[in-house]
């Protein structure tokens, strides 16, 4: 059975989908369990096998795919230093799935699978000829199964778990949102107040912003619910946990209850953490999720931070790295600014930051992002008017689409304890989830994309080895370590967390034989393309003797030159 006819049955899922909601083909935690297992058993062992991470909270596999040429033999007769260093390939690692209600990313992926298992022999072999890629479709698979569920929709991220949300010291879920209009959809309510806080949009009516010193608050807003404890508050405490996104120890707030009561305090983060600590071969960590750092590359540092300080931003040398990988983004179209700027306990941040590996954050649809529509005069001032624009990106126009017409307008309502109130908002899931028509055309732009990324990892090597007999018995060993690729062989953050294995370049000789230069050299990081590193030994040797020169990379496999005394 070609994998083919696996995308057909996917697509039959996706045009299942109305124009308003995410439709069926986003799969819940089991369908995406057993189609990871059908994935993994289809391709063949030489392309695909499954991964193990970690289980959930509820007791779910967190599983992922490696993809790549995976019979790739290992070096033999290695020192036992360098045994540790692995045949892996260079790794990018593909996460998705780390906010419970965005859920884009893992059919993005699976799409992304089927489609390089389905490559022809040849293909396949040269998309990874020198890469394998690391994918995890979703991390919080708990959370992200309210979706799934029976009931009223409400768009509440956070994984499983309760947490005391209004920490009043009773049962944690005793006051969660209510549908109060019995309309199937859990959204907001906004009333008018002397105190409120809040004024309308001047940009679009519909939406609220924050009061500020001009412009004196008018409403008062709330998730749709009512208080049923008595505290005086609604639907402040729903059934929800931490949020994973949050959970990770760089940037982590203390004292936040959507970020845990401590860094990794969560099996799913935790799980994430130790899969990427045990795998030196990952490269590159691209994630797709609510975040984002190449629709708007972040500012680098001002000033190197005090001695002890944690560093906040980008090196400048790593900012260009952002401003070249975001290049490449950019060619499949405009990307899209996430909501969230701020990334506090993020993902890719702890793997940038602490692990210094380069980290891209990648908002794959969000349709609050960027400008807002421009409004047309309407009768209605909640409502707002159709966009006319040539050419535009197709993409960026369901985007627009989906903020003119998924929002429920904001319609009078007799709250039991509120009095006159109104409800309206927009559509739960529908601003960060395409409909599934365009789920294939991401896949592909991300596809382009990702190969692209590829031909940009550092591609390090020995160069102009040169042999030269001096004497009896003596010999002048000389070479260049260069990095012909378009990415440095590490961040310039990883010279400061020191977690990347080192660059290190060795002669497989005694030590006493070695007259002039080391037999183990570690090396600082290597610029893209003008990267190099010259070495040179000076030797006690026999004519015909064969010795190894061993280049450990920060990440990959051990390159192995072997030269022959003349």
């Amino acid at each position: 059975m070609k994998l083919l006819s696996i995308l057909a049955a996917l697509a039959l899922l996706i045009v299942r989908g109305g124009a308003q909601a995410p439709p069926d083909a986003y799969l819940d935690a089991a369908r995406l369990d057993s189609d990871l297992k059908r994935l993994a058993a289809w391709g063949q062992p030489s392309r695909v096998r499954l991964e193990p991470v970690g289980t959930s909270r509820e007791g779910r596999p967190i599983v992922a795919l490696r993809v790549g040429d995976l019979d790739r033999p290992a070096l033999d007769g290695l020192p036992a230093t360098l045994a540790a260093r692995g045949a892996h390939r260079p790794a990018i690692l593909l996460v998705s799935g780390l906010e419970s209600d965005i859920l884009v990313g893992s059919a993005v992926l699976m799409h992304l699978v089927a489609t390089w298992l389905d490559l022809p022999e040849e293909e396949f072999a040269r998309r990874f000829a020198d890469h394998d890629l690391l994918i995890l479709p979703r991390v919080d698979l708990d959370g992200s199964e309210r979706y799934f569920r029976k009931g009223a929709r409400c768009d509440l991220p956070g994984a499983a778990g309760s947490i005391d949300q209004d920490r009043d010291g009773r049962d944690a879920d005793e006051d969660q949102p209510l549908d109060l209009d019995a309309d199937g959809l859990i959204l907001e309510m906004r009333w008018p107040d002397p105190e409120g806080t809040f004024i309308t949009d001047e940009k679009d009516p519909r939406l609220l912003v924050a009061a500020d010193a001009q412009h004196r608050g008018r409403y008062l807003r709330n998730i749709e619910g009512r208080d049923q404890d008595g505290d005086g508050e609604f639907a402040e405490d729903p059934a929800v946990g931490v949020q994973l996104d949050r959970n990770f120890p760089q940037g982590f707030v203390e004292h936040d209850l959507a970020s845990g009561p401590h860094p990794m305090s969560e099996p799913e983060t935790r799980a994430l953490a130790d899969f990427v600590l045990a795998r030196p071969e990952i490269a590159v960590v691209v994630v797709f999720g609510g975040h984002d750092n190449l629709a708007e590359i972040p500012a680098a540092e001002s000033k190197p931070p005090a001695r002890r300080e944690p560093r906040r931003a980008p090196t400048a040398a790593d900012r260009k790295l952002l401003e070249q990988v975001a290049a490449l983004l950019a060619q499949e179209g405009k990307p899209f600014k996430a909501r969230d700027r701020a990334a506090p306990g993020s993902f890719h941040d702890w793997c940038y930051y602490q692990l210094g590996l380069p980290s891209f954050a990648i908002c794959l649809f969000e349709a609050q992002a960027g400008e807002s529509p421009k409004a047309a005069a309407t009768s209605q001032p909640n409502e707002i008017g159709p966009v006319s624009r040539p050419a535009e990106d197709a993409l960026q126009l369901e985007a627009e689409r989906v903020h003119r017409e998924a929002f429920r307008p904001w319609t009078a309502f007799d709250h039991p304890q509120l009095g006159p109130v109104e409800i309206g908002g927009f559509e739960p899931y529908v601003r960060r989830n395409p409909a599934a028509t365009f789920i294939a055309m991401i896949a592909a732009r991300q596809e382009r994309f990702l190969a692209a990324l590829a031909a940009q990892l550092p591609r390090l090597g020995i160069a102009d080895l040169r042999v030269t007999a001096t004497g009896p018995g003596l010999y002048e060993i000389e070479l260049d370590v260069v990095n012909d690729g378009t990415m440095p062989s590490t961040t310039e953050q990883a010279e400061t967390c020191r977690v990347p294995l080192p660059l290190q370049l060795v002669l497989d000789l005694p030590r006493d034989r070695v007259l002039q230069g080391q037999v183990r050299e570690t090396l600082a990081a290597l610029p893209a393309r003008v990267g190099r590193h010259a070495a040179r030994w000076l030797i006690r040797g026999r004519q015909g003797e064969r010795l190894a020169i061993l280049l450990a990379p920060a990440h990959g496999p051990l390159l192995r030159e072997e030269v022959v005394l003349p």
